[in-house]
């Protein structure tokens, strides 16, 4: 959680014209130009976080990825661990040395940096920066320490409230935001918990589930629109829940082992249609969940359509 010194030096998120990427830093996805329909999703920010690379693309309503500006080697700081969407923001966050900053992408599909915050700015260690609403929650899945905050108008960020070591469980792997709720989920022993953050800034919890509540080994779990899709890619199953108004997980759809392609390392939401990629070999998809609540594969992506070694793969609203 941030410290109340903001005191501003440059880290590098410079914005630099749209040039031709090579190797690993080829073009984020290829389209056929007269394929391409109008933009209909919110722009999809691309980032290398070993080389600062980046790239902004968005989804057509031809369901087809577009590419709408590249950023070459060094555009942005390197070795951000977290790039978090929050409303029409963009935090970023280096969990070894503390540093952050805000930027924004603009409505020519600029990425531009509104706030840098140096080392040392936020608290070290934080395994989950999650969005929900105009909220923001910091989670240690080491300590169970916690803390909550908010992006203000004048794009600081704001400490709301914080929770010492202890305050949440320790080992939730996934904490997904749908809706005004957030799932907490152990892959390891298959526990749960689902919780909210009221209007005075608590985290509340709602509902606990034990271990062995859910399956194990899901190595994704996405929320796209009030439903949640689970995906394991190491077998290539899945799932669709959502949680209803009582506050319970409801499974509405499975997918046994081989249902789905394995070793996606992307699953990201972008409107109502779910991008799928693979940083090894850049292969992706897209695809979406209809009213009946199955997965509808849209558009495939043979191996090389992206630029591999992607770390991180962000709607940003």
């Amino acid at each position: 959680m941030p410290r109340t010194r903001k005191r501003v030096l440059a880290i590098i998120l410079a914005v630099l014209a749209a040039l031709a990427f090579t190797g690993t830093t080829s073009p984020v996805g290829a389209v056929v130009t007269n394929d391409a329909g109008g933009q209909a999703t919110d722009p999809i920010l691309w980032y290398n976080s070993t080389y600062g690379s980046g790239g902004i693309g968005t989804i057509d309503t031809n369901n087809n990825h577009v590419t709408l500006r590249t950023y070459p080697t060094g555009s942005f700081a390197t070795n951000w661990t977290h790039v978090t969407t929050a409303g029409n923001r963009i935090l970023w966050y280096n969990s070894t040395n503390g540093s952050g900053g805000i930027g924004t992408i603009d409505t020519n599909n600029n990425h531009v940096t509104l706030r840098t915050y140096p080392t040392g700015s936020f608290a070290t260690n934080w395994t989950h920066v999650t969005a929900t609403g105009n909220r923001i929650l910091w989670y240690n899945s080491t300590n169970g320490s916690g803390g909550i905050g908010t992006i203000d108008t004048n794009n600081n960020h704001v400490t709301l409230r914080t929770y010492p070591t202890g305050s949440f469980a320790t080992n939730w792997t996934h904490v997904t935001a749908t809706g005004n709720r957030i799932l907490w989920y152990n892959s390891t022993n298959g526990s749960g918990g689902i919780g909210t953050i009221d209007t005075n800034n608590n985290h509340v919890t709602l509902r606990t589930y034990p271990t062995g509540s859910f399956a194990t080994n899901w190595t994704h779990v996405t929320a796209t629109g009030n439903r949640i899709l689970w995906y394991n890619s190491t077998n290539g199953s899945g799932g669709i829940g959502t949680i209803d108004t009582n506050n319970n997980h409801v499974t509405l759809r499975t997918y046994p082992t081989g249902s789905f392609a394995t070793n996606w390392t992307h699953v990201t939401t972008a409107g109502n249609r779910i991008l799928w990629y693979n940083s090894t070999n850049g292969s992706g998809g897209i695809g979406t969940i209809d009213t009946n609540n199955n997965h509808v594969t849209l558009r495939t992506y043979p191996t090389g359509s992206f630029a591999t070694n992607w770390t991180h793969v962000t709607t940003a609203s």
